[in-house]
């Protein structure tokens, strides 16, 4: 039996990596981009398929055979660009260009990558409990009524439209689209996941030997207590958060970065959470102010209109769905209260306590990321200044641009959102997605900058501090692996969550029993008439 679970989470996987490549593919040679790295590429295609996921909404054509249709389509595109590239290989090229360290490397940081993802698929595919309010309330009906409907407009009494325009739950609904309603967090919690860490990988491979860097980003991130509270985007705003920095640092990328993929990925994060787009924000603006320093012109300015042109694009079918709920609103339906989490909100927070959070591991240690991302923005700046090699120079400014943007927005979640968000836990909270998606890859890319290739110091200090900042998480780590071997789940309200009559309510909410009642209900409704359940 737990042998079949692997089989099939190893099958559903690797055709959705694929599947999101050939978009990827598609993308790049439909704007002309050169192909660059490969997990970045499936990040490009996942951000073309919410886009296209708008359309299908906005066309109220969202049903399942659509759905095949588009993981069909990216497995096709990626059929057609890999046979002719695999026929080309030369077995003599692959032995040169790989030594015995670099096989090390890779068996390495795969192993310890499919050792978390097969510990995730054991211990949480699909979970023992969920979040009795946002997923039970909100994220499950959401794409149970798309494949229904074929759309997600619904009603303005939903969190569509404001807390979310439906990114997320037009992936759930192509995972039930395959598999029952309990695997839905497969998409973030395993697939964000395993994308997370590819990408954290790749950008480590070959850039730090003798040392494994390959290693160094996935452990970070597996380190950081995630806070996992609800199937929402996490790990999978991450991921695109991620992919943007390395279009903009990464050598391996083209220069200036491509208009059509960053503007898809900055879409894409705004559709799956818009508080995202605080992000999309500050990372663009900030590339452009180091693209001005480095150009010594204005002309990054009509770069940043282009990009800002395609994510409105990207992101307008989501929002011209809900158009009819926005023309109703006025400044009142913005200064709402926030609603209140118990035993999350408090009057003052202390960044540097080591008392454990309401929702795990302690306000330091995410301090102690912070200041990871500030020595990461420092070793940017000192390497954009001493190097006059183009490759450094942009690699060097984006790191420091990416910092910055992490810097800002975790100031304005803990200053300036805090009591909107429901108080200082619960924006820290938010913040996690921003440092996981940052911090381990500036990181990286701080320490294997050609420009302190002569100096240990250079490599070593930013490495030794990656590694003390995730050992300061191995507490918490090891209470989130207890929690998902005992209970089947590691949601972060660990009291309520892991308590017998919540673990019992969860299976009675998804039982057979628990789904005959609510068709027995739906069936007394007459098809088309306007219904609230309370």
């Amino acid at each position: 039996m737990i042998l079949a679970k692997f089989l099939m989470a190893a099958a559903a996987l690797a055709i959705a990596w694929a599947s999101l490549f050939g978009w990827g593919i598609l993308v790049r040679r439909l704007s002309r981009i050169r192909t660059g790295s490969g997990p970045v590429t499936v990040a490009i295609g996942l951000s073309a398929i919410l886009a296209v996921g708008g359309v299908l909404n906005l066309a109220r054509i969202a049903f399942a055979p659509a759905l095949w249709l588009v993981v069909g389509a990216g497995l096709v595109a990626c059929a057609v660009h890999i046979i002719p590239a695999l026929s080309g290989i030369k077995l003599s090229s692959l032995s040169q260009a790989r030594g015995w360290s670099g096989w090390r490397e890779d068996a390495l940081a795969g192993g310890f990558i499919a050792m978390v993802i097969g510990f995730t698929v054991a211990t949480q595919l699909p979970p023992e409990a969920f979040n009795y309010h946002d997923d039970f309330q909100k994220y499950f009906a959401h794409p149970v009524r798309m494949l229904v409907t074929g759309t997600l407009f619904g009603s303005p009494l939903s969190a569509l439209g404001s807390e979310t325009l439906g990114g997320q739950a037009f992936l759930h609904a192509i995972v039930l689209a395959f598999f029952p309603i309990p695997f839905i967090n497969g998409a973030d919690a395993v697939f964000g996941l395993l994308l997370l860490m590819i990408l954290g990988a790749d950008v480590g491979r070959r850039r730090l030997a003798p040392l494994p860097g390959a290693l160094l980003a996935p452990l970070l991130i597996v380190a950081v207590n995630p806070q996992y509270v609800n199937v929402s985007a996490l790990y999978l705003g991450a991921a695109l958060i991620a992919a943007s920095v390395l279009l903009t640092s990464d050598e391996r990328e083209p220069d200036p970065p491509p208009v059509a993929g960053l503007g898809l990925i900055y879409g894409a994060l705004i559709a799956l959470k818009p508080l995202f787009a605080l992000f999309a924000a500050l990372h663009l603006a900030a590339t452009c102010n180091v693209r001005i320093i480095r150009e010594h012109s204005l002309g990054p300015l009509l770069w940043v209109a282009r990009i800002a042109f395609a994510s409105a694009l990207a992101v307008s079918p989501w929002l011209l769905l809900y158009l009819p709920y926005y023309e109703n609103l006025s400044v009142a339906d913005f200064s709402a209260p926030a609603v209140a989490v118990p035993g999350a909100r408090a009057d003052s927070f202390d960044v540097f306590s080591t008392r454990p959070l309401y929702y795990g591991a302690t306000a330091a240690n995410y301090a102690a990321l912070i200041g990871l991302a500030l020595l990461a923005g420092l070793w940017g700046l000192i390497g954009w200044r001493r190097s006059n090699c183009a490759p450094v120079v942009r690699n060097c400014s984006g790191i420091a641009a990416a910092a910055a943007a992490v810097l800002v927005c975790y100031a304005v979640l803990m200053l300036a959102l805090s009591q909107r968000l429901a108080g200082y836990a619960t924006s820290l909270r938010y913040s996690i997605p921003f440092l996981l998606g940052i911090v381990p890859f500036i990181t990286v890319l701080a320490a294997s900058r050609a420009a302190f290739k002569q100096s240990r110091a250079g490599v070593a200090v930013p490495v030794r501090a990656l590694l003390i900042v995730s050992a300061g998480f191995i507490p918490s780590a090891i209470d989130r692996a207890r929690q998902a071997i005992s209970y089947g789940s590691i949601l972060a309200f660990a009291p309520l969550a892991t308590a017998k009559p919540y673990l019992e309510y969860n299976h009675a909410v998804l039982s057979a029993s628990a789904q005959s009642i609510v068709r027995h209900v739906q069936d007394i409704i007459p098809a088309g008439e306007p219904f609230v359940a309370g």
